[in-house]
């Protein structure tokens, strides 16, 4: 699984939206304030774990680079397989 830098932009009673860093606000979604999958800043510092630094413009694939049409993806962490043909985060 990748980790990525994300920014909290709006909160709710019990939720979050993140943002993930140097991509578009078309992948920002709202998660469980509780959920496994958001870790606190450090946390991959503390465990050892990879994380995937923030896009930036210079950096940004063409669409197609990696297998993935999404561009600034790389292709790393995708579901492969005949069942997905889109882009998995």
């Amino acid at each position: 699984m990748l980790l990525r830098v994300v920014t909290i932009v709006e909160t709710s009673a019990h939720a979050v939206k993140i943002h993930f860093d140097g991509w578009s606000d078309a992948y920002d979604y709202w998660v469980d304030d509780d959920s496994p999958e958001i870790h606190p800043a450090g946390w991959c510092y503390q465990t050892g774990h990879p994380l995937q630094p923030p896009i930036v413009s210079e950096n940004l694939s063409a669409p197609g680079q990696g297998g993935c049409p999404t561009p600034g993806c790389n292709g790393a962490g995708h579901i492969k397989g005949p069942r997905y043909t889109t882009h998995h985060r």
